[in-house]
């Protein structure tokens, strides 16, 4: 893959099991991150009225959840017109929002082609906990100094590597170490286009949990309605922190529930840093429902689930999807067979 660093050693030399026969069980506890706030904001342009966001916080907090994603930090890494409030985390905001919690972490995600050092700093002078880098193989270079200098504010740093199903673990695997060693504490695989199925997770990480030192994290979509059993497979493989986003907003195909999560894994309790209260998850889903409501996916779950089966991205599918629209036919499907 163009882009990739390959200066820590030769990938074609690894010996690595990825059939994964003996499974790895997770060390230490578990967490789990909203992004409902982020990943959300792709269904509503991130238009969420900041009463709203507030509610969902307090409610989150009261949940016990880990860590709340409050939006990204100056933007997307591609332009989505008349973006709101949670496409760019400002520092005022971010001041507002950080009073609302008792004890959950807020974090924000960070494209490297937008974000420099001071952008964060100003972050962390208003009580930023957490940062997530994406990463792809083409960004790799610019991601890294954010890493670095990240840890050294004492943030909790995340490097997710996005689109994770377009590539192996042998394309990825030096530059994962890349991250470890510039001070990332958890090393994210994000099944972007909803891709995987549960042997491509167990695959992936085990792989991961073998090769590397740090926490692993899993940021699974539902666009062929895989994300819980992907979840909790990744976990059963050595994950111990998950994202969900409330009633799955999100991007494409939406993204696990984190109140079906919670629910699913609260039999492992006490593998948790605190008990999850359901209640107040559903509490805090009620915020956003009126938002999926106004807001539904082009072409509904039917084309989300061709895309993932195709592997293929949701800026992808807008252009199969404009194509299609020319063509003289009654639905998207009729348009859109025999042009992939």
């Amino acid at each position: 893959m163009n882009g990739l660093i390959t200066t820590i050693m030769d990938v074609k030399q690894i010996d690595i099991n990825f059939s994964a026969e003996v499974k790895v069980k997770t060390q230490g506890l578990l967490e789990i991150i909203d992004v409902t706030l982020r990943d959300g904001g792709y269904v509503n342009n991130f238009h969420f009225d900041e009463e709203d966001v507030s509610s969902i916080i307090h409610h989150l907090d009261n949940a016990r959840i880990s860590y709340i994603e409050t939006g990204y930090i100056k933007g997307l890494s591609f332009d989505i017109k008349n973006c709101g409030l949670t496409s760019n985390i400002t520092p005022q905001l971010f001041a507002r929002l950080k009073a609302i919690p008792r004890n959950a972490k807020l974090g924000v995600m960070a494209h490297p082609k937008n974000v420099v050092c001071d952008d964060i700093s100003r972050l962390v002078d208003e009580g930023l906990d957490l940062v997530r880098i994406c990463i792809t193989p083409q960004n790799i270079e610019k991601a890294l100094p954010l890493i670095s200098f990240s840890k050294k504010r004492n943030l909790k740093v995340c490097a997710n590597f996005v689109r994770i199903s377009r590539f192996s673990l042998r394309d990825v695997i030096n530059n994962m170490r890349l991250c470890e060693e510039s001070g990332a504490d958890v090393i994210y695989a994000a099944d972007s286009l909803g891709n995987m199925q549960p042997q491509d997770v167990t695959s992936l990480i085990s792989g991961m949990k073998a090769l590397l030192t740090k926490d692993i994290g899993f940021h699974p979509h539902d666009n062929l309605g895989l994300a819980s059993v992907n979840a909790l497979t990744a976990i059963e493989q050595g994950a111990n922190i998950i994202d969900g986003s409330l009633l799955g907003m999100g991007k494409g195909g939406g993204n696990l529930r984190t109140e079906i999560i919670a629910h699913l894994l609260m039999n492992k309790s006490e593998r948790f840093r605190c008990k999850l209260d359901i209640e107040s998850l559903i509490e805090a889903a009620s915020y956003v429902n009126k938002y999926r409501l106004e807001n539904t996916n082009k072409g509904g779950d039917l084309f989300q689930a061709f895309l993932a089966m195709k592997n293929l991205t949701l800026e992808e599918g807008d252009i199969i999807y404009q194509n299609a629209l020319s063509k003289n036919s009654v639905g998207w499907v009729e348009r859109i067979a025999g042009n992939t």
